[in-house]
């Protein structure tokens, strides 16, 4: 972290507030980056990973993609 950073430079804040999280709970550190990592890929499955596609973008809270119509035939 760069040292003159200020009070409220938000890189500095997380970086403390994760050194103290592990300082006091490292267990409770551990859950919050797994979970922090499931937000993580469940964002990148909705804006549209190549990798994300049917199934699993149900999975991720996203709508199936539309079936095409068929047209009927004249006659």
């Amino acid at each position: 972290m760069p040292e003159d950073a200020g009070p409220l430079n938000s890189d500095m804040l997380v970086h403390r507030a994760l050194q103290l999280m592990q300082a006091t709970a490292p267990g409770y550190l551990q859950h919050f980056i797994a979970y922090a990592d499931a937000l993580s890929s469940l964002q990148q499955l909705r804006e549209g990973n190549p990798g994300a596609t049917g199934e699993t973008a149900v999975a991720a809270g996203g709508r199936k993609p539309a079936r095409p119509r068929s047209r009927k035939r004249a006659g």
